[in-house]
């Protein structure tokens, strides 16, 4: 019985020891680390990304997009890993993405997953926008807008117009990357009567779009406010008046600073409108050509204006004096080609009644003036070279 008794009881004790042992080997088992080498987030410190990168853990891919005229060649890297695992090469310095770049993702069991990261340029932005209008001078006809973000993916583009252009007459330029396509097509959109809504997306098909919405301004014709000056009260007959009153903008919509003169003379108190030049000195200042004038003639003048475009050598507008021909208008200008220009000129005839009108001065040498100037428009085709007939009612400039 005794025997019996002590192997009952070695039974137990070994099937006790038995299950302690079970339970001590599953802790251990519970207690192995389990390492993830997944990358979770995936971003740029220097480049906003146009979308979030898509991460495909089965090919082990992380698609990234940033916007067009990123620099992929310099871009730094963020992870978003699982804890204890770290990337090689480490994030937080910048790497050249052409072609793609792979990252190892290391756990400290040296278990470890390799993905390719692969960046993409979305060209779906409006760089720059600018309205033409119909103005015949090429830098006071292009109005340039202000592009602001007031959500993501939503713009809003301010453009502000002269009082004299038309609303509904303008030609749209748009700027963007190569591979952005604008909808509607901006060559087709010409009334900004109305805010008009364009979306750019890339040409790839990547779903990304964004919306510009353009609101044009029109500036109110402002009053010229002349104020009298005294600088000539001594002086019969001539008075000086001065205005601040801007008329032109930047491209902004800004003001331009602006200074005007304008005198009035009675010519019935014997005065005299002369035209000077000389040949020998070629441009000259206001200030150096009245002094000019006094010496060769011995008497300063009352009033000296600038009128005219010169070279440093002579000047390229027409000048008359005493039914001499002493300068011609220059005959060509070179404006994104060729063109034959007319220009204007103030004059009068021997009864002292004065005009501006359009000039030039064909090939026999015969300077004709026309009513209207030659119809040239940036960008067309040029106009034919002036002559007696073209343009239209021309006539022998016979000033004096």
């Amino acid at each position: 019985m005794k025997t019996k008794w002590y192997y009952n009881v070695l039974v137990i004790i070994l099937f006790v020891m038995h299950v302690a042992c079970s339970e001590d080997d599953k802790v251990t088992e519970e207690e192995v680390p389990v390492y993830e080498t997944q990358i979770l987030g995936f971003d740029f410190s220097d480049a906003e990304m146009a979308t979030s990168a898509i991460i495909n853990h089965d090919n082990q891919t992380v698609e990234a997009f940033v916007y067009g005229g990123v620099d992929i060649t310099k871009l730094t890297p963020v992870f978003e890993l699982s804890p204890e695992a770290e990337v090689f090469p480490a994030g937080g310095s910048a790497y050249d993405f052409t072609g793609g770049k792979v990252f190892q993702v290391l756990a400290p069991d040296k278990s470890f997953t390799n993905y390719t990261v692969i960046v993409t340029r979305v060209n779906n932005s409006i760089n720059a926008f600018k309205l033409i209008t119909g103005q015949e001078s090429w830098v006071l006809g292009v109005r340039e807008g202000a592009i602001k973000e007031i959500a993501e993916n939503n713009y809003e583009i301010n453009v502000t117009i002269h009082h004299d252009d038309e609303l509904t007459n303008l030609r749209t330029i748009v700027e963007t990357f190569e591979g952005t396509v604008i909808s509607p097509n901006p060559e087709s959109v010409n009334d900004y009567s109305e805010p008009v809504i364009f979306t750019a997306t890339d040409g790839n098909n990547n779903g990304s779009v964004r919306t510009y919405k353009v609101i044009v301004t029109q500036k109110e014709k402002k009053a010229t406010q002349w104020t009298k000056d005294g600088e000539f009260d001594n002086e019969d007959g001539v008075q000086l008046y001065t205005s601040t009153t801007s008329f032109r903008y930047n491209a902004n919509g800004t003001e331009m600073p602006f200074s005007a003169y304008a005198v009035t003379v009675d010519m019935n108190k014997g005065y005299q409108f002369v035209p000077y030049y000389n040949k020998e000195k070629g441009n000259m200042t206001v200030t150096q050509m009245v002094d000019d004038y006094e010496i060769a003639n011995g008497t300063m003048p009352l009033i000296g204006i600038n009128s005219g475009y010169f070279s440093s050598t002579s000047s390229y507008s027409l000048i008359i004096k005493n039914n001499e021909v002493l300068s011609n208008n220059i005959a060509q200008l070179s404006r994104d080609g060729s063109f034959y220009v007319t220009r204007g000129a103030f004059s009068h005839d021997a009864a002292n009644n004065f005009s501006a009108d359009w000039v030039y001065t064909i090939d026999d040498g015969t300077v004709y003036g026309y009513p209207n100037p030659s119809p040239n428009v940036d960008g067309e085709t040029p106009q034919p070279k002036p002559s007696a007939s073209f343009p239209a009612n021309g006539f022998v400039y016979d000033r004096t």
